[in-house]
């Protein structure tokens, strides 16, 4: 965390881990590079001399104390999956400098960022869904093939903007297995496939229906917990405003943690947070709002105490993208593509067919 400093110019406020080695030039290098430009507040990504990257937030030069926190990167390590963690977390940072709070803080902010970068397969699909970009990319493909220039040029349309992180954007869909790199043969110019597409929904939680229909739980939860899932169920129909709701959860780690606890049991409701390694406080709040979004609900056992179960399973699933087979077809009777890029894209869904 680097501050700036009237009489003594820029200064490391904190850093986490302690031993953690940065000079002062590198300090002074992320510093400038937010306020040499418009000095605005807002996300930067910066490469450093040595082998590093960093992903820095800067609350501008129109505040009475400008701050800069930063977090450096592997070389390799791509500060698109770090951005959402980090804008989550400078307010709560800045707004507790100077507290007893703030002494922990740094520690428990690098570990929620770091649960938040290490994303499960389910938890990329439903980041492509909350990202506006990569869910526009994402749409375009769903049409037909295109080049990487034509692709650029298309998703730059589309948003308005210029378009410069287009491989990050594809890296996204890549390590979901949705999307192939590839050419035609002796061609030069690489497309982009899509071969699978997928969707987000709500399913009963079969592995806790399982438990709870077992000798372990008395008659009386059981009986109230399956009502509730007929009842809730009898009436679920997805919707894209909540599978959006839903995306949000499962790429939020707390909320994440919390769920992947609640799949594999029902546990004592005094003792949710024993589960988790987050703090109780945070805990707290997210399990009252998994109650309030109906993805997990109190019962009651026959000695009146309260167990908590998850009642909507978030899953995310794969499937074959038919319509592309229509699309491709129509393309072709309409001569928008070239009948060896449209060959390559029927065998890449042949072989890719599951």
């Amino acid at each position: 965390m680097i501050k700036w400093d009237d009489k003594e110019g820029v200064l490391l406020e904190s850093k986490y881990p302690e031993d953690l080695k940065i000079e002062q030039d590198e300090i002074m290098r992320i510093y400038t590079s937010h306020a040499m430009g418009e000095g605005r507040p807002g996300l930067l990504s910066i490469k450093l001399s040595g082998a590093d990257n960093v992903l820095s937030y800067f609350t501008g030069i129109d505040v009475q104390t400008q701050y800069a926190i930063a977090i450096l990167l592997d070389i390799d390590e791509d500060s698109n999956w770090f951005e959402d963690p980090l804008l989550e977390s400078v307010n709560n940072i800045i707004s507790n400098v100077g507290t007893e709070k703030f002494k922990g803080l740094l520690s428990k902010t690098f570990v929620y960022i770091v649960k938040s970068s290490k994303l499960t397969q389910e938890q990329i699909y439903a980041f492509i869904l909350k990202d506006y970009k990569l869910n526009k990319l994402f749409e375009i493909l769903k049409e037909g093939p295109l080049t990487i220039k034509d692709l650029k040029d298309r998703l730059e349309k589309e948003l308005g903007e210029t378009v410069s992180n287009l491989d990050n954007l594809l890296s996204h869909l890549i390590r979901g297995n949705l999307i192939i790199r590839d050419f035609i043969k002796e061609g030069k110019v690489e497309n982009i496939f899509l071969i699978r597409d997928f969707y987000g929904t709500r399913l009963p939680p079969y592995n806790i229906i399982s438990q709870v229909q077992s000798k372990k739980f008395s008659s009386v939860l059981a009986n109230d917990f399956i009502q509730h899932l007929l009842e809730y169920f009898q009436l679920y129909t997805p919707s894209a405003k909540d599978i959006e709701r839903l995306a949000e959860i499962i790429t939020n780690p707390i909320y994440y943690d919390l769920i992947s606890i609640m799949r594999k049991q029902p546990i004592l409701s005094e003792d949710i947070s024993k589960h988790s390694d987050f703090d109780e406080e945070e805990i707290e709040e997210v399990y009252q709002s998994l109650l309030r979004l109906n993805i997990i609900a109190e019962f009651k056992d026959h000695k009146l105490k309260n167990w908590t179960l998850l009642t909507s399973d978030i899953r995310f699933h794969t499937f074959f993208p038919s319509y592309l087979l229509e699309n491709l077809r129509n393309l072709l009777r309409l001569r928008k593509i070239e009948r060896p890029l449209a060959i390559k894209h029927f065998e890449l869904l042949e072989k890719n067919y599951s």
